[in-house]
């Protein structure tokens, strides 16, 4: 069973988090939504974690890590973990 924290948190960790893995929110989303961090079933369905949470799709592990490392690269200064949060919630509704 994945372990209950905040949006932001999962963001803050990314890189602790197998690529194959997916994240679940709670909607609204924003920096301070409930996640879990599971892989999926094998049947593609979220896992039993995110159900009983009432959590749903948010994005991959390796998209998060893939959006920041190239937003990373194209800014030069230190980016605080809440603003990087923000930006992947928008990614996660604009562009996924």
């Amino acid at each position: 069973m994945g372990k209950r924290m905040k949006l932001i948190d999962v963001v803050k960790n990314i890189d602790n988090y197998d690529d194959e893995m997916t994240i679940y929110a709670a909607r609204p989303w924003s920096a301070t939504s409930e996640a879990v961090v599971e892989y999926e079933t094998s049947d593609g369905k979220p896992p039993e974690t995110a159900n009983k949470l009432e959590l749903g799709y948010f994005l991959e592990v390796f998209l998060v890590k893939e959006f920041i490392e190239g937003w990373n690269e194209n800014n030069s200064v230190h980016i605080d973990h809440e603003s990087v949060c923000k930006r992947v919630i928008e990614y996660a509704i604009n562009d996924a």
